[in-house]
């Protein structure tokens, strides 16, 4: 009788801790979501804000018959679809830039050749074509060094592409597996020869430009998990962070100090169903992240990912299928963060300390 009456005992007094927990309290917003004009797309999946005019170029899914890339002017407050020589029909999957040029690439979809465009105006217009291998589709790429002369290409079926000419001639380093399909690209921030990547079926690492490969796929996870995506600290050497998504549809977000040697999973404070999609940096502080989400919306970290909180104020939420493809922080002229959404190519901005 004894013994049930000391469980009993013990039961009743972790219940009583677990009810006096202490719910999570996280910094007060001081700070909304605010609309921007409807950009003119119906989906957003690239943001990249134009230093020289602080106008934001919106690149994702067009809309019927038109090109795919919109401009936002920040004094009269409109978006505009950039038409002259864009492709219609095509998603903007990737926009990078280097020195005054931006580049632009065009996902046509499976068995169909996309494009690559370079603006050296400001992004007022895109009509230099960097030429491509025959028949392949851009999906992701990056340009070493900040050369717009070279350019590691990441393709949707043919693997990786290489150029030191700005197009004129492409060589093929080894395709880090035999998945060719490349879903994202991501260069050290203190070393350009050192390249992760990621495609369908995990992540692979290069010290050498993309000539030799090893998988990196985090240990706690099999080789079989499509990753999302993959970025760069771009202040803090070997970080790096990757999303993986299972056959479920569950996503898992990890992280290493090391360059890929060995990673650790950071989602504490994540809502129990939220599913990472995109992650991206503080323009100020190294130490601040943010990720946006399938359903929950923004989450913000102050301690390198180890705990999350959401941000959400001004958020549509009440959409159920809101999926944040997108997060671009500025630092010019005033902190800010912009969202782009799922929902009729909606872009959103938050200030941010």
């Amino acid at each position: 009788m004894k013994i049930f009456l000391s469980l009993f005992l013990v039961c009743l007094f972790l219940v009583f801790l677990y009810a006096c927990e202490p719910t999570p309290s996280y910094p007060e917003m001081t700070t909304e979501w605010m609309p921007l004009a409807e950009s003119g797309l119906e989906e957003i999946r690239y943001l990249y804000l134009i230093p020289e005019t602080n106008a934001l170029l919106a690149g994702g899914f067009p809309r019927r018959d038109l090109p795919g890339l919109s401009v936002y002017n920040p004094i009269e407050k409109t978006w505009a679809i950039i038409t002259d020589d864009t492709p219609v029909n095509q998603q903007v999957s990737w926009i990078a830039s280097a020195g005054e040029a931006i580049f632009v690439s065009f996902f046509a979809g499976i068995d169909n050749k996309g494009t690559i465009l370079a603006s050296h105006d400001s992004g007022k217009t895109f009509d230099d074509v960097i030429p491509l291998p025959d028949d392949i589709d851009p999906r992701c790429f990056v340009l070493p060094d900040d050369n717009p002369a070279s350019m590691l290409l990441g393709t949707v079926n043919d693997g990786l592409f290489l150029t030191d000419d700005g197009g004129e001639t492409w060589r093929q380093p080894q395709t880090p597996t035999a998945d060719p399909g490349i879903q994202s690209l991501a260069v050290n921030s203190g070393n350009s020869n050192h390249i992760l990547v990621g495609v369908r079926t995990g992540l692979w690492k290069s010290m050498d430009q993309g000539e030799n490969w090893v998988s990196i796929t985090p240990r706690l996870l099999s080789d079989q998990y499509f990753v999302v995506e993959v970025t760069a600290h771009p202040n803090k050497e070997n970080v790096f962070t990757c999303i993986l998504r299972d056959d479920m549809g569950d996503a898992y977000l990890y992280m290493t100090k090391d360059g890929g040697v060995s990673w650790y999973e950071i989602r504490d404070g994540f809502h129990a169903d939220a599913q990472p999609r995109c992650i991206t940096w503080h323009p100020a502080n190294p130490e601040v992240m943010f990720a946006g989400t399938v359903i929950d919306g923004v989450y913000r970290s102050d301690n390198l990912g180890q705990n999350w909180y959401p941000i959400n104020k001004g958020l549509p939420l009440e959409n159920a299928l809101i999926i944040v493809h997108r997060l671009f922080p500025v630092n010019d002229p005033t902190l800010r963060l912009y969202a782009g959404l799922n929902i009729h190519g909606q872009v959103l901005k938050l200030d941010i300390q």
